[in-house]
């Protein structure tokens, strides 16, 4: 978090500290500190601590660095981001994962040797775990397997 500060120089009183928290307006300034001197320190937060994101949302934010790192290939995954704009990332990347059949998306990374960047070798990465079931995560492994990636 961060704080401003303000200063109340001179005579200190109730009265004094009163009439400047009234000028400042009801916009969170609290007394702080008294440095002796007459000199009385007001506060107020202008910052708070940014929220975490939940993990899920991390993903979300992962599968949209698929779509931006395979553009910088020269790939755009476009379907695979207007899936994960109406979903989110989450329901996208389960959604496909969960869909049997050719994945153009795949073989086109696969082309251009960056099956590293897929959404199936993003569900294998550890953090992710507890967002995909066993089968799921299998599903990834396998069709990164078939496609000739080789796995640590």
């Amino acid at each position: 978090m961060r704080y401003e500060y303000r200063a109340i120089r001179g005579r200190v009183t109730d009265r004094n500290i009163m009439a400047e928290l009234n000028r400042l307006g009801s916009q969170g300034w609290r007394v702080s500190h008294a440095l002796g001197a007459g000199v009385i320190l007001l506060e107020r937060m202008i910052e708070s601590a940014p929220i975490p994101k939940s993990l899920e949302a991390e993903f979300h934010d992962a599968m949209v660095g698929i779509y931006h790192a395979a553009d910088a290939h020269g790939y755009p995954p476009t379907r695979l981001l207007a899936n994960i704009n109406k979903l989110g990332g989450l329901a996208a990347a389960k959604r496909l994962i969960n869909t049997r059949g050719s994945q153009a998306g795949l073989v086109e990374l696969q082309k251009l040797g960056l099956l590293a960047i897929s959404m199936e070798a993003l569900i294998l990465q550890e953090r992710w775990n507890s967002l995909f079931t066993d089968d799921e995560r299998l599903t990834a492994r396998n069709r990164l397997i078939a496609h000739g990636h080789k796995l640590s």
